[in-house]
């Protein structure tokens, strides 16, 4: 395509910096403006016309999570956000693309960026602005035809390629005054993060009973069960299934858990000793990926009350290799996730 938006989008951006350091827009057609404040986790009642000065003052000073709607051109609505970037999350995309398309537009002043494109619920294709070469989702070349001639790459103007990019897709043009409009906004509290990621959906791994029986209602009251199977997980995938004190753990009987505790801390701190001699080799990073695993099994056993020892393990670090068994922890410490955020209102 010889007819590149790039030029205009580059002479946008460098007039108005401030929207060199954040900006996150997104697209949609299909629905109605309500549609896509809810869409955001907005109420569309609640909606009013917003100055940009009201809007800067929330969403810079305020820290609040506010959206402007208006329409783009055709039968698409642009949505707004002032340093934010809820539009950028695939539970968003795939809402607001149901019935139609969504685009978005991200990057933050950290130079953290991503396109993403969605149609009919599902992602098409997401990847960074700056190497376009590494993209994913059910057709990640679905864009390939637009994105001739545009600078996707470090060198280049990226910022303005992904906002040519939205044009060539959507046939509207963004102008200044349509973001500094009086529109319709909405103060929103973020969407939920799904229980099952896109990635993992009708994946056989999910069709274990338990996990089955969870996502139909996750309750506290299984969040013992939910550690449980996440230390077996773990103890599976690592390989460490035979060590008395994981053992104990996974019994879930025995002694009591201050003394399983103080077990775990000295087969992690034995561990470390080999991680720290930088001969080990190959020694060494087993020794690493053990002591993660480890880790991981105390924090199952549920937030430890000893400040010392909590601090003496890394937590989080370990992510099981065998994509079955990935899957499940991925959905458990989702399901984990959602349940205290639930209770913590």
């Amino acid at each position: 395509m010889s007819d590149s938006p790039v030029p205009y989008y580059t002479a946008l951006l460098d007039a108005h910096p401030w929207m060199r350091e954040a900006l996150c827009l997104t697209w949609a057609c299909g629905l109605g403006e309500g549609d896509l404040i809810r869409g955001f986790g907005g109420d569309p009642a609640a909606a009013e016309p917003m100055t940009i000065a009201v809007f800067e003052q929330l969403t810079r000073s305020e820290g609040l999570d506010v959206v402007k709607v208006g329409p783009a051109g055709g039968e698409w609505l642009l949505a707004m956000e002032g340093y934010g970037f809820q539009g950028s999350r695939r539970e968003v995309l795939r809402s607001l693309s149901r019935r139609g398309q969504a685009v978005n537009v991200y990057w933050n002043i950290n130079a953290y960026n991503h396109f993403s494109y969605a149609q009919d619920g599902r992602t098409v294709t997401v990847f960074d602005m700056s190497g376009a070469g590494d993209r994913y989702g059910t057709d990640p070349a679905a864009l390939d035809n637009l994105m001739t001639g545009l600078p996707f790459h470090r060198e280049g103007d990226h910022q303005a390629a992904g906002l040519a990019l939205a044009e060539r897709i959507t046939g509207c043009r963004l102008t200044l005054d349509l973001l500094a409009a009086t529109l319709p906004s909405a103060v929103f509290t973020p969407v939920p993060q799904d229980l099952v990621p896109e990635d993992l959906i009708d994946h056989p791994a999910l069709a274990d009973p338990f996990l089955q029986d969870l996502l139909a209602e996750p309750t506290r009251a299984a969040l013992p069960a939910i550690g449980h199977r996440m230390a077996a997980i773990v103890a599976e995938d690592a390989g460490i299934g035979d060590y008395p004190e994981v053992q104990e753990v996974l019994a879930g009987s025995g002694p009591p858990v201050e003394a399983v505790r103080e077990r775990l801390l000295a087969r992690y701190l034995g561990l470390a000793a080999v991680a720290e001699d930088y001969s080990a080799g190959e020694r060494r990073g087993a020794a690493l990926w053990t002591m993660y695993a480890i880790g991981e099994i105390n924090a199952q056993l549920g937030p430890d009350p000893n400040p010392q020892r909590r601090d003496r393990m890394v937590q989080g670090a370990f992510h099981p290799l065998r994509p079955d068994l990935a899957a499940q922890f991925e959905v458990l410490t989702r399901v984990r996730d959602h349940l205290h955020l639930s209770a913590r209102g």
